[in-house]
C-alpha cells in the first residue's frame, strides 16, 4: 500500500506540471524532452553540470590601484556535447572605453580594459589577433583546434592586469589607499548548460552573475600590514600573523561568542603581524561559484564560530573586518552569527552550506560566496537589514546556482523575503510592511513588468520592481496562503533537489506544486507571468440575522490574502484571515459570513504587509 501511495503522489506531481497552463519556452521544453529536467521539479536522470579548477596568483598594488595576476584554469566537460569553443567572461571590461553599460561612469574610471598579456591553451600561446580568439565587450571566446569531447578536460593560462575603479565602485573597487574589495577580477569560464548552451550575455552592470561550481586555489600578495579576507578558508595564517593574533584566531574558532582578533589597541601596539615584509595569503575554496577577496590596512577584525548543523556538528567561521570609524560594524560579527543561525535552523532551516562568512566594510552592499562587501549604515536596524540580506544570497544564487542574468527574482526576491522574520525580531522593524507600501505605489504602472521577463532586458525601476519587490511580496503571500509549514517544506525540498546545480523557473514552480499537492499555476501566472497589480475592495457590510456578510471584491488581477481587522462598537477588535486561494478559478467576489453577538463598527483590510494600489476602498462601516 505504501508503494502505491508513493506512485500516486509522483504521478499526481507529474500531472500537475504537464497539465499546467504555464508557458514553457522551446529551449526549456527541450531540456525536459532530453531528460535533464523532470516535471516533478527535480533534475532529470540525464542532468549534468560542468566545472572548472582555478589556480591563481594575484598581486595588489594599493598605490596604483591595480592588480597583476596569473591563472591556470582546468575545465571539465561533463556535458554530452562536444564543444568547439570555450567562452570566458571578462567582467572588468565594463570599464573599457566604448563598451556598453547600463549607467554612466566617472571618466576617471574608464580605461583601456583588461590587459591580457599572455593567453595559452595547453602548450599553445595565443595572440589577441589570432583567428582562434573572439573578443566582444565582456566576453572572450577561444576556438578549439579539436572539439572537446564529453568527459575530457582542457587547460588554459592567463597573465593579465587591470586597474580597479576608484569612484564608480560598482560592487567592488578601491575605496582608499587602505581599503579594497576585489571582485569580477579574473577570466572566468562562462556557464554551459542544458537550456542555452554557452551563456553569452554581456555584463553591462545591472544583472549580475551566473556561475558553475568550481574549485579555487589562490595566492594573494599585498604590502605589509594588510589583512586579506576571501572566499574559502585561509591556508597559511601561521605565516602571516603573530603568535598573539594566532591565539585569538584559535580562540574565535572555538567560541560561539564574538572574539576581537584585531583590536584598536593591537593596531596601536603593532603586534598583529609576524613581520613587516610583503604578505602572501593563501586561500582555498571547493565547489564555489566564484572567488572574491578584500584587503584592509588598520582594519579591526571580530569573529566567532557558529554551529550550523546540530546533527553533523558542522560549524562556520563568521567574521567582520572593518574601519575603526564604522560605529555600526562593532555589532556586525554578532549580527552575522545570529543571521546564520536563523537561516540554518528557522528559515529555510537548511544548514549554512559553507565553512566561512566574512562581512567586509567596503561600500554599498554586494554578495559573493563566503564574503560580502557592505558599507557602513546609520543604525543597528539598518545593519541588521543589510547584513542579513547579503548573507541570504549564500543560498540564492550561490548554493542554488540560479541564473541571475535571466531570472534575478530567483535570487533577489529570496534575499529580501528569507530574512524578514529575523529582521523583524532583531532589527525591530517590519520589512514586509515597508515592501508592501513601496510596491503599492509602483505596481500597475507602465514600467511594472512580470518577473518572468528576462532580467537582462530590464533597467532601473522595472528591474528592481520585478526582481526585488514583486518577488518578495509574491513569496510572502504564498507563505501566508500555504501556511509556514507547507511553504518551508516546499522551499527545503527545492533546495535539496537543486543545490549545486542550475534551477530554472519551472523547476521552482513544479517543486512547489509537488509538495503543496496542487497545481499552483493560478498563483504563478498572475504574479510571475502577467502584467497587473493587487487591489482588493471592501464592497459591503450588512447584518444578516446572527452574522454579518462582508463582501470583498478583487479588482486587481494579483491574488492576495484577505486579512481583515474587525472593530466592534465596544472598542474591541478581531482579526479574520483568508488565504489567497479564495481567488482561485477566476473568482473576483468573495463573501465572508462573520458570526458574532457584537455590533460591528468598521471593517478594514488591515495588514500593511499586503500590497494594494488603492487604500481608499479598504475600509467600510456598518450598513454600507
Amino acid at each position: 500500500m505504501k508503494i502505491i501511495a508513493v506512485l500516486l503522489i509522483i504521478t499526481a506531481a507529474n500531472l500537475f506540471a504537464q497539465n499546467s497552463s504555464l508557458y514553457i519556452p522551446i529551449n526549456v521544453k527541450q531540456a525536459y524532452d532530453s531528460g535533464t529536467r523532470s516535471y516533478d521539479g527535480a533534475p532529470g536522470e540525464n542532468y549534468w553540470i560542468n566545472k572548472a579548477a582555478y589556480k591563481m596568483n594575484v598581486k595588489l598594488d594599493p598605490e596604483k590601484k591595480h592588480i597583476y595576476a596569473t591563472a591556470e584554469i582546468k575545465y571539465y566537460n561533463e556535458s554530452p556535447d562536444s564543444l568547439d569553443e570555450i567562452v570566458f567572461k571578462l567582467y572588468q571590461q565594463l570599464f573599457k572605453k566604448g563598451n556598453p553599460r547600463d549607467f554612466g561612469l566617472t571618466p576617471t574610471d574608464i580605461h583601456d580594459g583588461t590587459n591580457l598579456n599572455v593567453i595559452k591553451h595547453g602548450n599553445d600561446t595565443l595572440l589577441l589577433g589570432s583567428k582562434r580568439i573572439k573578443r566582444s565587450s565582456t566576453t572572450l571566446s577561444i576556438l578549439l583546434p579539436d572539439k572537446m569531447a564529453p568527459g575530457s578536460e582542457e587547460t588554459f593560462y592567463f597573465d593579465w592586469d587591470v586597474k580597479l575603479p576608484e569612484t564608480a565602485t560598482v560592487r567592488m573597487g578601491a575605496y582608499s589607499d587602505t581599503s579594497f574589495f576585489v571582485a569580477y577580477w579574473y577570466p572566468q569560464i562562462a556557464v554551459y548548460d542544458d537550456i542555452d548552451g554557452w551563456d553569452r550575455n554581456k555584463y553591462t552592470g545591472y544583472t549580475e552573475t551566473y556561475n558553475d561550481f568550481n574549485d579555487y586555489d589562490v595566492i594573494i600578495e599585498v604590502p605589509s600590514e594588510f589583512s586579506v579576507f576571501a572566499t574559502g578558508l585561509a591556508q597559511n595564517y601561521t605565516d602571516i600573523y603573530s603568535d598573539k593574533t594566532l591565539k585569538k584566531i584559535d580562540s574565535a574558532s572555538k567560541s560561539d561568542s564574538v572574539v576581537s582578533i584585531i583590536s584598536a589597541e593591537d593596531l596601536k601596539n603593532g603586534n598583529v603581524f609576524k613581520s613587516n615584509s610583503a604578505l602572501k595569503y593563501h586561500y582555498a575554496a571547493e565547489h564555489s561559484p566564484d572567488f572574491a577577496f578584500a584587503a584592509g590596512k588598520n582594519y579591526l577584525w571580530d569573529a566567532s564560530t557558529v554551529m550550523v548543523d546540530s546533527i553533523s556538528g558542522r560549524t562556520a567561521f563568521v567574521q567582520a573586518a572593518y574601519d575603526q570609524k564604522s560605529e555600526d560594524f562593532y555589532s556586525v560579527a554578532d549580527i552575522a552569527a545570529k543571521t546564520i543561525r536563523f537561516f540554518s535552523f528557522e528559515l529555510p532551516a537548511v544548514p549554512y552550506p559553507y565553512p566561512s562568512m566574512t562581512i567586509f566594510n567596503g561600500s554599498g552592499g554586494m554578495e559573493f560566496p563566503m564574503i560580502v562587501n557592505d558599507g557602513s549604515t546609520k543604525s543597528y536596524k539598518s545593519a541588521v537589514g543589510l547584513t542579513s540580506h547579503e548573507i541570504a544570497h549564500t543560498y540564492f544564487p550561490f548554493f542554488m546556482g540560479t541564473n541571475e542574468r535571466k531570472h534575478a527574482w530567483m535570487d533577489e526576491g529570496w534575499a529580501r523575503m528569507l530574512p524578514t522574520d529575523f529582521q523583524e525580531r532583531e532589527g525591530k522593524y517590519d520589512p514586509d510592511d515597508s515592501n508592501a507600501k513601496a510596491i503599492s505605489k509602483l505596481m500597475g504602472r507602465d514600467y511594472d513588468v512580470p518577473p518572468i521577463v528576462l532580467s537582462y532586458n530590464l533597467r532601473r525601476a522595472s528591474y528592481r520592481l520585478a526582481s526585488y519587490r514583486r518577488a518578495h511580496a509574491a513569496y510572502e503571500i504564498l507563505r501566508r496562503t500555504l501556511g509556514h509549514e507547507v511553504f518551508n517544506k516546499a522551499l527545503k525540498t527545492y533546495i535539496e533537489k537543486w543545490n549545486g546545480k542550475h534551477p530554472a523557473p519551472l523547476d521552482f514552480f513544479f517543486t512547489f506544486d509537488e509538495v503543496a499537492g496542487e497545481d499552483l499555476s493560478w498563483y504563478w501566472k498572475p504574479w510571475f507571468y502577467e502584467f497587473g497589480y493587487a487591489d482588493l475592495e471592501l464592497a459591503s457590510l450588512n447584518k444578516k440575522g446572527s452574522f454579518y456578510e462582508i463582501v470583498v471584491n478583487k479588482i486587481g488581477n494579483l491574488p492576495v490574502t484577505v486579512e481583515l481587522l474587525i472593530e466592534y462598537e465596544d472598542g474591541t477588535t478581531e482579526e479574520s484571515k483568508e488565504p489567497a486561494s479564495v481567488w482561485k478559478g477566476g473568482v473576483t467576489n468573495f463573501i465572508i459570513e462573520h458570526t458574532t453577538d457584537k455590533e460591528i463598527r468598521t471593517v478594514k483590510l488591515n495588514d500593511n504587509a499586503i500590497p494594494d494600489v488603492n487604500f481608499e476602498n479598504n475600509i467600510i462601516e456598518k450598513g454600507n
